[in-house]
């Protein structure tokens, strides 16, 4: 018997947006369907792409999709008269056809299934059927194992109108009869059909493009499935078809869209795409290529999905979270270096002014009170250091020399180096073992007086002279220290001397003569 049509067999890679899969499309093999190659893993082809050596995400090898999942389906609609489909796995399968169950497999090798090569080992086939719409579903069974399965594609055969030799005409994306609507922008891509395609940045009902067309008895669209595609809406005169073209690893150029059979040549038909599916209400970008016809006009029409907004916005919003941290942070610094150079500074005017206290010195010198000495600098003995900037380690040496004398003298002298009140004298500052004072506000150790033993060749002249050179030396450094600091002052006002140091004066005077 003659068949009434023409039949036609296109070839369905797994990667086509027709295909559904479930429960998840692409994701982990362990939980859902997963996008792979047979010569190349997805690491791989990350570093080879990141590093210039591959175009693009293009996979190297047989690809396919692999899951674990016992009861996984992969499922296709399609307007024909046969399917064949390749696939392998370790566990049972059932093929539904329109809901009845056909458990057919055909012997390998087939031209169905040979540009799998050997990697897909089984072909279930349901062929004969009445020219018309079907659902062909496959099901791996459920079996205690993580062995996994794998779909290669699917062959189909459509009406390619009256029985009879056809031609093939390709409708580039350039070609003035496409009509446009939305902001539409053309990239290039050497896998595409003619180097280049079209992209709609603008997610919507109102981004679209169409074209009308006679003559044609069938109609493939291809585009373009890569991450950053995905559902999209194609209507044909009367029949809407919604599909995904979402493939988290790979970029495949030659994507198939929709198909379609059985055409009347002798009507006109509209096709339009869009970059919009009422159940996705995220923003997607639109991309199409070109199209081909069959019979006068079997057009191949490659369009896809874009991209989702639902994961690409969260990349602004981290970089903008870790922004402003980080510049919270650079004030932080900023504010906690002031404090420390403001610290810093303190400390140091502390540990001076904090020695001059517990040496006794009058409390106006806290506050940098000018000071003369009591007497000419020659007064001092040759054995007291050097007048210059008293250090921490000048005041240790003098103050343990002005208790070298006897204890009840060094009592009654401790005057000229207390203030008007004649207060008891207070330690200096405990020393570390590099000459350095302890820090101000650290709780000081309990004072202990240090007593020198008394040497009993001493006499009154000798301690006198020693004391009044420990009166010139500290005069010296802190009238020097003052006139630093203060340069732009005038000559300080000369303290009156005390009556202690003026008896004195006199009595060394009275012996001399």
């Amino acid at each position: 018997m003659a068949l009434s049509f023409q039949p036609y067999n296109i070839t369905l890679p797994h990667y086509s947006s027709l295909f559904t899969y479930l429960p998840i499309r692409e994701g982990s093999s362990a939980t859902a369907w997963n996008s792979s190659y047979t010569d190349i893993s997805v690491n791989q082809a990350a570093q080879d792409a990141l590093s210039g050596k591959q175009d693009g995400w293009h996979g190297v090898g047989v690809p396919f999709r692999t899951t674990q999942l016992n009861g996984a389906t992969v499922s296709l609609n399609f307007t024909g008269t046969a399917i064949y489909m390749c696939f392998a796995t370790t566990k049972p399968w059932q093929l539904f056809v329109d809901g009845e169950r056909l458990q057919t497999a055909a012997p390998l090798p087939d031209p169905a299934c040979s540009i799998y090569g050997s990697q897909a080992g089984i072909l279930a086939v349901a062929a004969n059927l009445t020219l018309g719409a079907h659902n062909a579903t496959l099901e791996i069974g459920t079996v205690d194992d993580l062995d996994p399965s794998s779909f290669y594609g699917a062959t189909v055969t459509i009406s390619a109108g009256q029985p009879g030799p056809k031609r093939t005409e390709v409708i580039g994306s350039s070609d003035s009869s496409w009509q446009w609507s939305g902001l539409w922008t053309t990239p290039t891509d050497q896998y595409m059909w003619d180097g280049q395609y079209q992209t709609s940045a603008n997610y919507g009902p109102n981004n679209s493009v169409s074209y009308t067309f006679q003559g044609a008895s069938a109609l493939i669209l291809r585009g373009l499935s890569t991450c950053v595609t995905g559902p999209y809406t194609v209507t044909l005169d009367n029949d809407v078809f919604r599909g995904n073209a979402t493939d988290y690893w790979w970029r495949f150029s030659g994507n198939i869209l929709y198909i379609a059979g059985g055409l009347d040549p002798t009507q006109s038909h509209t096709i339009t795409l869009m970059n919009y599916d009422p159940r996705y209400t995220e923003d997607l970008t639109l991309i199409m290529d070109d199209t081909s016809t069959r019979d006068a006009m079997l057009a191949t029409l490659n369009t896809t999905g874009g991209n989702s907004n639902g994961s690409s916005p969260a990349l602004p919003i981290v970089a903008g979270v870790l922004g402003g941290l980080l510049f919270i942070m650079l004030i932080l610094v900023a504010w906690l270096s002031i404090l420390w150079m403001r610290s810093n500074k303190e400390l140091r005017s502390t540990r001076y002014i904090g020695a001059l206290k517990d040496e006794g010195v009058d409390e106006t010198l806290s506050r940098l009170t000018p000071w003369v000495p009591n007497e000419p600098a020659s007064v001092a003995s040759n054995s007291t250091p050097a007048l210059g900037r008293l250090t921490s380690s000048d005041l240790a040496s003098v103050s343990a020399s002005a208790v070298a004398g006897n204890e009840q003298h060094s009592r009654k002298r401790a005057g000229r180096m207390t203030s008007a009140n004649n207060s008891e004298a207070d330690p200096l500052p405990q020393q570390d073992s590099d000459g350095n004072a302890d820090p101000a506000g650290q709780q000081a150790a309990p004072r202990t007086e240090t007593r020198a033993p008394v040497r009993r060749g001493t006499t009154r002249q000798n301690l006198g002279d020693l004391v009044s050179s420990l009166s010139a030396l500290l005069n010296g450094h802190l009238h020097q220290e003052y006139l630093e600091q203060e340069a732009t002052l005038e000559r300080p006002p000369e303290y009156p001397e005390d009556e202690a140091a003026r008896t004195h004066e006199q009595e060394q005077a009275r012996r001399s003569v």
